[in-house]
């Protein structure tokens, strides 16, 4: 009865007079086990420890009762607390001892619903509370299946039961005095209740020191000292991040640090060349301030560390996939790619976690994972296997091209995107015009823009002026790791932009393209809207160069795939 992880056992009997003038029951449908062990001299006197009210019925406010002696239990459920008399209970334990005669027996006692009589033998000591058991001595139950418990948790669950103003255990929520509390804190439920489910009278300052005694005493065996912040396993972040976010407060008074990155329970120090900091101190730091730190998991400081899944490498200021990571997320990719293949809708979920992933870094690749996400939605059935579609298998295609050819990239969000005074537009009437500070550039559509791409074209010709605009800024000189603003009075261009892909399947081709300029030239693009008044390439898109220098006028190599449809004029 003594329950994980802690129990406390109130017992609460009442010594009456007793007196027996009812007759006895007549044959009772008993049950007997098949094994020897038990003595039945041992069971009566088990059941004449039993103590009645003055009428001689049993305490109906006991819903169970239990007397032990020698190698037998006897055990008496009342869940409806009715009043039942003295001789049929001894009439009933005798007829036990009489049929099974050493044996387990019970018998559910007729007229009297519910009513159970068990006659058992005594648990070896420690197992189970048992009523001979020592009163306020601790029982500590050490099983190896068991769970870890610790002290601190134990401490505060039992802090935490409420009294009411006389000093009485009350229930947790409703503060009424009943037969059972628990409290609960992590690894530890702190039980106070009744051998015999009776109501707790036990008040607290009686309780505390049998509390105390339990801890000390069973500490070695269930439970352990602890005091450690619990980073991870909570229930909520503001439970986790306020003592996480008073650690790294600590950290980064108490040593030689520039910052301190924490993604959930894995962080990332960073200190100058010139700090004699060590992570062996933090982490001995970390231990005395009670946070549970693995002493095994974490590395030196170093110009390249891992952390959340990359590689960073502090003296080129870039990050990158790990090679070993990369090769594996290669193969993935291949297996899918195999001919004629079918596969499962788990293999669609996990492939598009990990390159989604990859997505934190190479944010122009998101474009390419699209499809993988409309290929989990044709699922209706998913236990069923499907094979790739045409649009997943080039896009897989893509992504393995750029995770064999793709550099460490130096694409950190930078607070304050740099503004050269980038802007588009784009007209069925003439076509594109793009203005970068004072440089400008006009492109003339030469055939019918139906002929060109399918679907919104002029959403299309937008993103279109996007990539020219691109091709324009690094002729000028893009520095790496910039990101520049692009002004777009178009909402489906802002939207790719910031989504980094579109549900329009011609503006999501054209970001693919887009994306592989972006990694190759390093930089990255914010888009920022303008009304279509204020768009001062609006002019440029529709044929009209006025009030714009020839000499400012940039000339780029006409891309092959826009050589058949589009000139610059």
């Amino acid at each position: 009865m003594l329950s994980h992880p802690v129990a406390f056992i109130v017992v609460i009997s009442v010594l009456l007079n007793a007196s027996n003038t009812l007759k006895q029951a007549g044959k009772l449908d008993i049950k007997c086990a098949k094994k020897k062990q038990l003595i039945p001299a041992d069971c009566v006197s088990a059941y004449k420890k039993i103590i009645y009210d003055r009428d001689s019925n049993l305490d109906t406010t006991a819903s169970s009762i239990q007397r032990a002696y020698g190698s037998c239990v006897t055990n008496i459920d009342n869940p409806k607390y009715l009043k039942v008399p003295r001789a049929k209970i001894e009439d009933a334990f005798n007829q036990i001892g009489a049929k099974c005669n050493g044996l387990i027996g019970h018998v559910l006692l007729p007229g009297y619903e519910g009513v159970h009589l068990w006659a058992r033998h005594c648990t070896r000591r420690g197992a189970r509370f048992e009523e001979n058991y020592q009163l306020n001595f601790p029982m500590c139950i050490d099983e190896p299946t068991s769970k870890e418990v610790w002290k601190g948790d134990c401490m505060e669950a039992y802090r935490l039961i409420p009294a009411n103003p006389q000093g009485r255990i009350v229930a947790m929520g409703n503060h009424v005095i009943t037969n059972t509390v628990s409290s609960t804190i992590r690894s530890c439920t702190v039980s106070v209740w009744t051998s015999d489910g009776s109501l707790v009278t036990g008040r607290r300052h009686e309780m505390d020191p049998n509390f105390r005694k339990l801890i000390s005493k069973c500490s070695v065996k269930r439970y352990a000292a602890r005091n450690c912040i619990t980073f991870g396993g909570v229930a909520g972040c503001g439970s986790f991040g306020r003592p996480a976010d008073a650690w790294k407060e600590v950290m980064m008074k108490e040593f030689d640090l520039v910052h301190v990155f924490r993604w959930v329970d894995d962080n990332l120090f960073v200190k100058l060349p010139r700090s004699r900091t060590k992570m062996v101190e933090i982490v001995e730091r970390s231990l005395e301030m009670g946070v549970k730190t693995n002493e095994k998991k974490y590395s030196e400081f170093n110009s390249k560390q891992k952390f959340i899944g990359f590689l960073w490498d502090g003296n080129k200021r870039t990050v990158e996939l790990p090679q070993d990571k990369r090769e594996k997320r290669i193969q993935q990719i291949k297996h899918l790619l195999t001919p004629k293949k079918s596969f499962t809708y788990k293999d669609a979920l996990v492939i598009a976690g990990r390159l989604n992933h990859i997505t934190y870094i190479l944010p122009q690749l998101k474009c390419y994972v699209r499809s993988i996400y409309q290929w989990q939605m044709e699922w209706h059935n998913l236990s069923a296997r499907r094979p790739i579609s045409d649009e997943v298998r080039a896009d897989l295609q893509w992504w393995s091209l750029s995770l064999r050819t793709c550099n460490p990239t130096r694409l950190i969000p930078e607070p304050h995107p740099t503004d050269v005074g980038w802007i588009g537009d784009a007209s069925t009437l003439y076509g594109i015009g793009v203005i970068i500070g004072k440089r400008w550039a006009r492109f003339r559509l030469t055939r019918d823009l139906c002929l060109c791409e399918p679907g919104n074209t002029i959403a299309w010709l937008e993103n279109l002026a996007v990539r020219l605009g691109l091709l324009m800024l690094t002729d000028i000189g893009a520095s790496p790791g910039k990101t520049f603003i692009v002004y777009t009075d178009n909402t489906t261009t802002q939207s790719a932009i910031e989504q980094r892909k579109s549900k329009d399947t011609s503006v999501n081709s054209e970001w693919k393209i887009i994306q592989k300029l972006l990694i190759d030239t390093e930089i990255d693009i914010e888009a920022m809207r303008v009304t279509s008044a204020e768009n001062r390439a609006d002019g440029l898109s529709r044929g009209d160069c006025t009030g714009y220098p020839v000499h400012n006028m940039l000339s780029i190599d006409m891309p092959e795939d826009l050589e058949s449809f589009l000139i610059q004029t």
